[in-house]
């Protein structure tokens, strides 16, 4: 990671920090803020360095959202709004009512935008209650559980963290569909529902939607979303829907194992995926 930072300072990528999270190997690295296209562009930039960096050193890097049967990995969204130079996100009573319409905005597309956010086979691996990424349509103020963070409390750093993507996700498209959300939400005054305030995890059958968990699941809410489709455009929701089906279709047809925790057909097919 000494020699990522160095190269990543040397083509003038911004970053904030690096840690070592939970798995063996796994690293995460926080790329400094800036409008989404450029933050899009840092993020293949500095996959890329890390690729070259690694096979430098004789080693690889993987990016998918489950390389094993332990921990997954993710690729969460920090996002703020600035209106004047000022953060619209920000109250002094907590989320403001740009922030709230925001979050229902986000949470009306969330199920349909799964698709897109979770894009692979492997992807919905991840989503398993109690291990770390959010299983719910939620929301909550500083409620790591749940699929949508708000941070409160400063001008500075109020924000919303959607939390849902795993580290296979590509971000311009992610960032497409999570930025048609907040849109949505703030041209329609979306209002969302209460904060989750206790864990999002194992709640109640019923209690709270569920999050797609099959790549097929999530096509399906794609499909049904008018929001999404009418945002991103019919084409592009067409195509990736179809795209995605046939995803499914390949994994069942080619050798996927669906008992297994992680197949070989998922790691010879994702382990390097772009």
């Amino acid at each position: 990671m000494n020699a990522v930072a160095d190269r990543l300072s040397a083509v003038g990528i911004e970053w904030e920090a690096w840690s070592d999270e939970d798995a063996a190997g796994q690293i995460e690295i926080n790329l400094a803020p800036g409008d989404p296209l450029a933050v899009c562009d840092a993020w293949a930039r500095t996959r890329q360095i890390m690729r070259e960096v690694a096979f430098d050193l004789g080693r690889t890097v993987t990016f998918m959202a489950k390389p094993t049967a332990g921990y997954g990995q993710a690729s969460h969204i920090n996002l703020s709004l600035q209106r004047d130079g000022v953060n619209a996100f920000y109250a002094e009573e907590g989320p403001s009512e740009t922030m709230r319409h925001a979050v229902g905005g986000l949470l009306a597309t969330i199920e349909g935008n799964t698709s897109i956010v979770l894009p692979q086979i492997t992807s919905y691996r991840r989503l398993v209650d109690l291990s770390g990424p959010p299983v719910t349509v939620s929301w909550g103020i500083s409620n790591k559980t749940t699929a949508i963070r708000a941070v409160c409390g400063h001008p500075s750093y109020s924000r919303l963290e959607y939390r849902v993507p795993g580290a296979d996700a590509n971000l311009y498209l992610a960032l497409a569909g999570v930025l048609a959300g907040v849109i949505a939400g703030l041209e329609r005054e979306i209002e969302p529902p209460e904060p989750v305030a206790e864990m999002a995890w194992c709640m109640p059958p019923g209690e709270i939607t569920r999050l797609p968990d099959t790549i097929t699941k999530a096509a399906a809410a794609l499909e049904a979303d008018p929001i999404l489709r009418d945002l991103l455009g019919s084409e592009f929701v067409d195509y990736w829907i179809g795209s995605r089906r046939w995803e499914w279709m390949q994994f069942h047809t080619a050798g996927g194992d669906p008992s297994a925790d992680l197949s070989a057909w998922e790691s010879a097919r994702y382990f390097e995926l772009p």
